[in-house]
């Protein structure tokens, strides 16, 4: 394959790669602020068992006693799942939260094209939809998913 196909075949690419590195540190980080006792201390992650409690439940529902008239489901869930597939290791949540956002690049990406944006411009829009400093919250933080 000549390298102008392989560009127009993997013009999507480079967003991803370049939105990845920004974030690379990302795993380093621990569990912050309320993800201590929404993920950390949360002895309702325990089980897979508890996944009915954690979608029947408000968001800050947890053994700590906390709550708050604020409903997250799918997050919840999604932290339930990540337990039981890695621990309460904040390494893993974060590599969900950086890919959550690659997913996003790749969408605005998607998106742009299906308006009918050059290649270029599409993979533009996708890499500030990533590297807005907007992101770096929703990203860097668990329980901002």
């Amino acid at each position: 394959m000549s390298t102008a196909n392989a560009m127009r075949r993997y013009w999507w690419l480079p967003a991803l790669v370049v939105v990845a590195v920004a974030y690379r540190t990302s795993p380093t980080f621990g569990f912050v602020g309320d993800a201590g006792f929404l993920i950390e201390q949360n002895r309702f992650l325990d089980s897979l068992s508890q996944l009915w409690g954690n979608l029947t439940h408000d968001y800050f529902w947890s053994s700590s006693g906390n709550h708050i008239p604020y409903w997250r489901p799918l997050t919840k869930a999604s932290w339930l799942l990540e337990v039981a597939a890695w621990g309460r290791n904040p390494a893993g949540f974060h590599v969900v939260q950086v890919a959550w956002l690659l997913v996003g690049v790749a969408g605005v990406q998607a998106l742009a094209r299906a308006l009918g944006v050059s290649r270029l411009w599409a993979a533009l829009a996708g890499l500030m939809f990533g590297l807005h400093p907007v992101a770096v919250e929703p990203t860097c933080l668990i329980m901002a998913r």
